[in-house]
Parts: C-alpha cells; structure tokens; sequence
C-alpha cells in the first residue's frame, strides 16, 4: 500500500511540473513552513517530544463519522505530546458509509468542510490533510467536499488530501 502512495505522489509531482500552474503551485508550496519530513501520530497515545527540529508531525485531529447524511464528528482522545517547536499538520480521517449518498447533500458537506477548517485553530498547526479512502461512487461529493474545505480555509492554508493506490489505476 504504502508502495502504491508513493507511486501516486511520483504522478501528481510528474504532472505538476508539466502544468502550466506549476509555478504557483511552487510559490505556495515554498510558502508553507513545514518540514520535508513529516511523521504520522494516529489514535493513540503518543509522545514525540524528542524529535529533531526538522521533522514535523501529521497527526490524526478527529474523524467524521458519516452516514446517510449525518456526521458525528470524534476528536481525538488520546495525548499527543510534541515539543513546542514542532509543526503540525491536522489530519481529519473520513469513515463512510460506503454509497454515493453517503455525504452527498450540501449540507453535510458544509458541516464537514466546517468541521475540517476548524481544526486549523488547533495549536501551531501549520496545514490540514484529509483521510478519506473514497470509493469510486463516493469521488463526486470527495471533490465537493475538497472544494468546500478550501472555500473555508481560503487559498493561503496548505490543504492536501491522502489517495488510495487503487486511484493510479483502474477501481474495481
């Protein structure tokens, strides 16, 4: 799996640098102050305080729980210790229902796209990333949930999203 992400991130970079965008996507990627290694706290206790100075941490902030419509969302309940130096991207997993429905009106994907800006007011959070292992029936309202995600942070936030290996090729 983790093969197949990094075969993902080689296409989006190999297709960034022939865009004719590429430019302002460097410039606001230059912009963002986070580190080029970039560590992953998920739900558990976790202490991290001894890191270098150049390594940040993606850490799991909450999940949405999605079904038919409604969303619950669950912060993190478990520590995270990090020294106060050490920037942070705030990561929002998404748990679905698994149909097309599953978060299609607008107005879950507003609480959504609400509740994944927020996290940005968490402390020395630099960036937020959305974990959503979207299946192909759920690719339209994902795409209206990132639109709506970078309509509430507005376009200088970093906003990235994970993408499951199966994207580079053909779904079943």
């Amino acid at each position: 799996m983790r093969r197949g992400a990094f075969l993902l991130i080689a296409l989006v970079a190999g297709w960034l640098s022939l865009s004719p965008a590429r430019a302002a996507v460097d410039r606001a990627w230059n912009d963002v102050p986070l580190p080029r290694l970039m560590l992953w706290a998920w739900e558990r206790p976790t202490d991290l305080r001894g890191l270098d100075a150049q390594v940040g941490v993606a850490f799991l902030a909450q999940t949405l729980l999605v079904r038919n419509d409604a969303v619950r969302v669950v912060p993190r309940r478990n520590p995270l210790r990090v020294s106060p130096a050490t920037p942070l991207l705030a990561v929002t997993r998404i748990e679905g229902g698994g149909s097309a429905e599953t978060a299609s009106s607008s107005e879950a994907v507003a609480g959504m796209a609400a509740a994944i800006a927020g996290t940005m007011a968490l402390p020395r959070v630099r960036g937020v990333q959305i974990d959503f292992d979207a299946a192909e029936s759920e690719r339209t309202a994902y795409r209206a949930l990132v639109v709506a995600v970078r309509a509430a942070l507005g376009p200088q936030v970093l906003l990235s999203i994970t993408a499951l290996a199966s994207w580079c090729a053909q779904d079943r």
